[in-house]
């Protein structure tokens, strides 16, 4: 076999095996959601408003939050399935956290400040803290399961991605039911949420990801 055949037919196996690995991250992922959804079915219900409140700005923004660190989180995932890949935790962090900065600076220009701490509290702070991460766990693992076919070399790293991947995803069906729509809740309570389950997936990553 001539050398530039050699090249050509290592390229297309990576590529196919690229694409294998992707495809099964996107099916472990879709099989996470899944399994959530029958688990948000079990213990909550939607909100009884969804359907005239969705199109509200308050409303859209937390889904547009949780969308868009599904979307940030699963492309870093994707990237961290290759042994080459060399990410920061910030490619993803950044983006959701000035838009999230928007709409917090633009909840506390629109209330006074007395109705700040009410805001930020809300009615479901520990309800949040408890059904996000439950939300998650399902989704957190699938996606290490699919991680695990993979071969990444910062195990830590990819599990505190997949985590934000769950969170995100957890946090996404968990607005479904939640009445509390301020960003500073959104902030506060979906954010020490998130952070909970990436702590928990860092911690599986270095335990499971390993090679």
């Amino acid at each position: 076999m001539r050398t530039e055949d050699l090249i050509r037919a290592l390229a297309h196996d990576s590529a196919s095996r690229s694409e294998s690995v992707a495809r099964r991250l996107v099916t472990r992922a879709l099989v996470g959601v899944l399994a959530a959804l029958c688990v948000f079915a079990l213990f909550l219900t939607p909100r009884p408003d969804l359907s005239v409140v969705i199109v509200t700005p308050r409303v859209a923004f937390k889904f547009l939050i949780t969308l868009a660190l599904v979307g940030a989180a699963g492309a870093l995932t994707l990237r961290a399935m290759r042994p080459e890949a060399r990410s920061s935790l910030w490619s993803v962090l950044i983006p959701v956290l000035a838009l999230l900065a928007v709409g917090v600076a633009a909840e506390l220009i629109s209330s006074p400040p007395a109705a700040w701490r009410p805001l930020l509290i809300g009615s479901n702070a520990l309800a949040c803290l408890a059904l996000v991460p439950l939300l998650s766990l399902l989704p957190l693992g699938s996606i290490l399961a699919a991680l695990r076919y993979g071969a990444p070399s910062q195990p830590r790293f990819a599990g505190t991605i997949a985590g934000l991947l769950a969170g995100g995803i957890g946090s996404a069906l968990y607005a479904l039911h939640c009445p509390d729509d301020s960003p500073l809740f959104v902030a506060a309570w979906y954010g020490l949420s998130i952070t909970v389950i990436s702590v928990l997936g860092a911690a599986l990553g270095a335990r499971w990801l390993r090679w």
